[in-house]
């Protein structure tokens, strides 16, 4: 799921489903996100921490088209080999 910040009374769940529908397009029930796979990475920006924090997801919906927002340029289904690579960070070759 794609990461954002928390509005005033949300989990980070919730903001992470809201961020998709707004950073994608895919609604809630295009996926089916795996609750127990959490996974959070710690770093830095511009001087600044940051937290971030992960779900495995499945895209259930295959009619579900993506609908990228103008945060991002691109967007590739990729296996998790090349997924890796791609990343070029050891701490999210780890969480992949």
């Amino acid at each position: 799921l794609f990461s954002g910040h928390l509005d005033p009374g949300e989990t980070d769940i919730v903001a992470a489903y809201r961020e998709t529908i707004e950073e994608s397009g895919l609604q809630k029930s295009d996926l089916k996100v795996y609750d127990d796979t959490k996974k959070t990475l710690n770093y830095e920006v511009k001087g600044n921490p940051k937290i971030v924090h992960y779900w495995l997801a499945e895209l259930i919906n295959p009619e579900a088209k993506v609908k990228l927002s103008n945060e991002h340029q691109d967007l590739k289904w990729l296996q998790l080999k090349e997924a890796c690579e791609i990343v070029g960070y050891k701490d999210m070759q780890d969480v992949l």
